[in-house]
């Protein structure tokens, strides 16, 4: 290859094709690829998701005897790291795996305010945050 020639990959439906100067090109089935990476990444995406459910809300608030507003800030950004990590998460995998656990954060969320623990107006603002 000559000085500023570099191999060109090129991906149409599911397959790669590499395309290296002077030598011709080299077909690749990449989507075997694709489906191991998309399922390492769907496993990342839940894990995480459901690591920041459990330590950002549902512990928090199961401990709480009264949201304070420091505390309710520390939800409300576990709540936007869990609308994150859901918008990734669908991309690669099912929705349904997120939606039954926002449904478990918006539960306890209810339950906290029933119990006293967090006021209607925190209960509200984080309630719009797992809702999206």
């Amino acid at each position: 290859m000559s000085p500023g020639t570099f191999p060109v990959l090129l991906g149409v439906a599911g397959f790669a094709a590499l395309a290296i100067p002077g030598a011709g090109l080299l077909l690749l089935d990449a989507r075997g690829l694709v489906r191991e990476a998309t399922a390492k990444l769907d496993a990342l995406c839940r894990h995480r998701f459901t690591a920041e459910l459990r330590d950002g809300v549902l512990a928090p608030l199961a401990g709480a005897a009264q949201v304070d507003g420091h505390e309710q800030r520390r939800l409300e950004e576990s709540a936007r790291a869990l609308r994150g990590i859901d918008l990734a998460g669908r991309l690669v995998g099912g929705a349904a795996a997120y939606d039954a656990l926002l449904a478990e954060a918006r539960d306890s969320v209810r339950q906290a305010t029933e119990a006293g623990s967090l006021g209607p107006v925190r209960a509200a603002r984080l309630g719009e945050i797992l809702a999206g």
